[in-house]
């Protein structure tokens, strides 16, 4: 990487940092934006005409999004607005930055052309604050219509029907994105989204980071943590997530919604983890360990959530 690279990736990093310590309307937003300005050029390195005009798209889909937020923001926390008009504004350019149904519609077209490295900082970092505002919108305003639910759960459920019919790995992540992204809104609404979600990234960035590396066989692994599928950690955040909906007495509905969306989830993920695991057809040693050692990592883990 040039220093140039390193210097964007500093402000991808360096955005939700500003956003997170301020207790400014408008710095909270710039910091959002600097991230933004960061990725840009980093999505714009690759000179292949797909890739451009995928970073085109994403830039006016984040741009569109941001002048939302921002004007319906400066509306809700600087005059105090409880217009239901603003507040739904508000929460369209979160839903649209985050990539939720239905406005999900950039999301596989973007990440089908991007690297795994992008993959990482889209998934990642550059969800860090509008799931912020997202949570901080409905502790605020004490949301208790259920009508908002119906993005998440159908997010996670169309979502899980995407990944069922597309065949390359990144639009499988893509499908992956819109569907735990229906999770995290469930999340923020309820309780349980930051544990889940840094879970999910931590067996995103670990999986994606195998996929650069092509070791077939730890990336079957990881596909399967990153399904949520027990004894891996992602399984105890939907847990810890489905626990808090029932608190708030949310329609069981809902929850049955949630729970077909995970286990058609795990059609796909099971598919794709089969696939990576006959890529190699001889485990080594080396490749056995790696095996152990993830498993392990993923059942002590899982036993200290059960613990606390």
């Amino acid at each position: 990487m040039t220093v140039f690279s390193w210097m964007f990736l500093s402000l991808v990093f360096l955005g939700p940092v500003v956003s997170l310590s301020s207790s400014s309307w408008f710095l909270v937003w710039g910091g959002m934006e600097l991230s933004l300005i960061g990725l840009l050029p980093l999505m714009s390195n690759d000179k292949s005409n797909i890739m451009t005009e995928s970073a085109f798209k994403y830039f006016l889909v984040q741009a569109l999004a941001s002048l939302i937020v921002l004007i319906s923001g400066i509306n809700i926390f600087m005059f105090n607005s409880n217009s239901m008009m603003i507040l739904g504004f508000f929460l369209i350019g979160l839903t649209l930055k985050l990539g939720i149904f239905p406005l999900h519609f950039w999301v596989i077209p973007v990440l089908k052309t991007s690297g795994y490295n992008l993959m990482m900082l889209l998934l990642g970092p550059m969800k860090i604050v509008p799931l912020s505002l997202l949570m901080k919108f409905f502790q605020v305003f004490n949301i208790s219509n259920f009508s908002v639910l119906w993005f998440a759960v159908f997010s996670a459920l169309i979502g899980a029907i995407i990944g069922n019919n597309v065949s390359s790995i990144r639009a499988v992540l893509g499908a992956s994105s819109i569907s735990h992204s229906g999770w995290f809104m469930v999340g923020a609404w309820s309780g349980g989204m930051w544990s889940y979600f840094f879970i999910y990234l931590i067996s995103l960035f670990l999986m994606l980071w195998y996929l650069e590396e092509s070791f077939s066989k730890v990336t079957a692994l990881l596909i399967l943590a990153l399904s949520g599928l027990p004894p891996f950690l992602l399984f105890f955040g939907k847990v810890n997530i489905l626990l808090s909906f029932l608190t708030v007495n949310a329609s069981l509905l809902f929850l049955v919604i949630l729970i077909i969306s995970a286990v058609l989830s795990l059609n796909f993920y099971l598919k794709f983890s089969y696939i990576f695991y006959l890529k190699e057809k001889k485990l080594g040693f080396t490749g056995r360990w790696n095996w152990l050692f993830f498993l392990s990592a993923w059942l002590v883990g899982a036993f200290l959530v059960l613990l606390f």
